[in-house]
């Protein structure tokens, strides 16, 4: 539990409540709660094996915070993300007709 909040904490940044208000703070941590379980949830379903033991802050760091270009080809449009020059296994590709 504690490398829980710990992770909570660091990894999407809830080291402070906003406000001074219990209801708001509330809402506040119930939505780091909702983002925390969504990105287990993402790496368990979308992530190769090498992503799991990873957290919340590294994740951010080297994925979210990725550059990446949009690519169209063959009716598909292509997410394609790197980092530092090399593919990070890892792409989503949409088949929408754009």
């Amino acid at each position: 539990m504690e490398n829980l909040i710990k992770e909570m904490k660091i990894g999407l940044g809830m080291e402070q409540m906003t406000s001074g208000d219990f209801a708001a703070n509330a809402l506040w941590f119930a939505i780091g709660v909702l983002a925390y379980n969504l990105t287990q949830a993402e790496k368990l379903l979308f992530l190769d094996e090498e992503w799991r033991p990873k957290t919340v802050a590294t994740l951010r760091w080297q994925l979210i915070e990725t550059a990446g270009r949009l690519v169209r080809h063959g009716r598909q449009l292509i997410l394609r993300l790197q980092r530092h020059g090399r593919n990070i296994g890892f792409s989503f590709e949409c088949d929408c007709a754009a």
